[in-house]
C-alpha cells in the first residue's frame, strides 16, 4: 500500500509539473525496497550499488528537475552550482583507474582552420588559415590515470568559446542576442594531457567549428562555412559531473 500510494503521488507530481516532488517520492520507493538500515541482506554488494542508485537519484534527479522547471538563465545557474562537482574536483581524474565525467575545458588554442568552399590542399576544396583564440567545449571525457596524471579522450558537443571570449572582455551587460543550440554544436574528439597538482591539460584534436564566431552586446557574428579546425589548446580541466569513477 506504501508503494501503490506513493506511486499515485508520482503521477499526480508528474500531472501537475511539479518534478522536484517526483524526484522525492522516486527516492521513497526505492528505498522502501532497498532501505539504508538494512540488516537481513548479506550482500554486502547489493548493499553498496543500492546506496549509489539513492544518492544518483537525489543529485542528478534533483538537478534534472530544476533544470526542467527553470524560469529563466538565474535558475539554469543555480540549478547547475548546486548540482556541480565542487572545485578541486580535476584531481579525480589524476588520481583514479578509470573515470567517465561530463566535462567543460577553457582556455586558449593555437591551429589550423580548414573552411569548405575554398581552394586548399588541406580537405580538398578547402583553405588553409592559421587561427588562434578562446576554446571552451563541453562533452564527454574517458580518463585514466599514471603517476599523478591524466590521460583522456574527450568527446565535445558543443563550444562556448565566442561566449567566454566575450565574457572576459565584458562581464556587465545583462543581455546578448539569444544564441541557439545549433549556434554552438561543435562535435570534436580530443586527447588530453592533465598535468599532475594543477588544474592545466594540453588538449589535441580535430573540431568542427561552431557557426557562432564572435558575441556582440547588440549583434552576433554568425557564418554558414563549415570549417574543421585542427588545435592544440591549454585550457582549465573542469568536470562538471561524475558519471563512473573506480
Amino acid at each position: 500500500m506504501t508503494i501503490l500510494r506513493t506511486g499515485g503521488n508520482i503521477a499526480l507530481d508528474i500531472n501537475r509539473r511539479n518534478y522536484s516532488s517526483a524526484i522525492i517520492n522516486s527516492f521513497l520507493i526505492y528505498n522502501f525496497e532497498f532501505p539504508s538500515d538494512n540488516k537481513t541482506d548479506s550482500d554486502k554488494t547489493v548493499i553498496k550499488n543500492a546506496e549509489k542508485v539513492k544518492s544518483f537519484i537525489l543529485n542528478y534527479g534533483s538537478f534534472i528537475a530544476a533544470m526542467v522547471q527553470a524560469q529563466n538563465s538565474y535558475d539554469v545557474k543555480s540549478a547547475i552550482e548546486a548540482a556541480a562537482l565542487p572545485a578541486g574536483s580535476y584531481r579525480i581524474k589524476r588520481e583514479s583507474c578509470f573515470d567517465v565525467a561530463l566535462n567543460a575545458y577553457v582556455g586558449f588554442f593555437a591551429g589550423y582552420d580548414a573552411i569548405k568552399g575554398y581552394d586548399a590542399p588541406l580537405f580538398g576544396n578547402s583553405t588553409k588559415v592559421n587561427s588562434t583564440g578562446i576554446t571552451a567545449p563541453i562533452g564527454i571525457s574517458t580518463s585514466t590515470s599514471w603517476g599523478g596524471c591524466s590521460f583522456s579522450l574527450f568527446l565535445s558537443v558543443i563550444d562556448l568559446g565566442a561566449v567566454a571570449a566575450f565574457r572576459f572582455a565584458d562581464d556587465s551587460t545583462k543581455q546578448v542576442p539569444t544564441i541557439r543550440l545549433k549556434d554552438i554544436f561543435a562535435p570534436g574528439a580530443f586527447v588530453s594531457f592533465g598535468i599532475p597538482s594543477i588544474p592545466i591539460s594540453l588538449n589535441l584534436g580535430i573540431q568542427i567549428g561552431p557557426n557562432l564566431h564572435a558575441v556582440n552586446s547588440t549583434q552576433n557574428d554568425y557564418t554558414d562555412a563549415l570549417y574543421w579546425r585542427l588545435s592544440l589548446s591549454v585550457c582549465v580541466d573542469i568536470p562538471i559531473f561524475s558519471l563512473y569513477t573506480k
